[in-house]
């Protein structure tokens, strides 16, 4: 990587001039990498919002280190970002995660809610243990109130009863031992 590219665009609403957008990348790169950096600012006028293209050197001219970011230097930057642009007026647009709040807590409600592939997994792995036959497979399967349909192209499982709307594919279970044709050659 020798370089890296970023783009700081405004709002035609914003009424700034290029000479303001191109001085907001000034200040946004200086603050996010204090004065060791090379980066190149060219302020874009081409379309109805205004807009800085960035390119950064990745490679410090003073140390000679690589630069490095991560995902939270790149959220810094965002708000530095946001910060000098609001000191000349500027409208913030929300960024999609921002209204989501994603958050680590929200991903494990997502996943307590849609838990459907683990329980149907710890289902097939209980009827592969159990059953003698495909037929007998299906049988316990609707006991176990999960449906099972291997009437079209794909195996599909449906835990009944459960808040799941959607079929979910034996193939996309992530493991191969629980596809039809290795189900059947197990139980077999």
């Amino acid at each position: 990587i020798y370089g890296y590219h970023f783009v700081q665009s405004f709002s035609p609403d914003d009424h700034l001039t290029p000479e303001q957008v191109h001085e907001i990348g000034l200040k946004t790169m200086k603050e996010y990498l204090g004065s060791s950096a090379e980066f190149i600012i060219a302020t874009h006028t081409d379309k109805p919002h205004l807009h800085n293209h960035i390119v950064l050197n990745a490679t410090d001219p003073l140390t000679l280190n690589k630069f490095h970011q991560n995902k939270n230097d790149l959220e810094r930057l965002k708000e530095i970002s946001d910060n000098i642009s609001k000191e000349y007026g500027c409208k913030i647009i929300v960024r999609p995660e921002q209204k989501l709040g994603n958050s680590h807590k929200n991903y494990l409600v997502y996943l307590a809610q849609n838990s459907y592939r683990k329980e149907i997994k710890n289902k097939l792995e209980f009827l592969m243990n159990h059953s003698h036959t495909w037929e007998d497979f299906k049988t316990k399967a609707r006991a176990l109130n999960l449906k099972v349909d291997d009437t079209k192209k794909y195996t599909t499982y449906l835990l009944e009863g459960s808040e799941q709307t959607k079929k979910i594919r034996d193939r996309s279970l992530k493991n191969d031992k629980f596809l039809k044709e290795n189900l059947k050659e197990r139980i077999e």
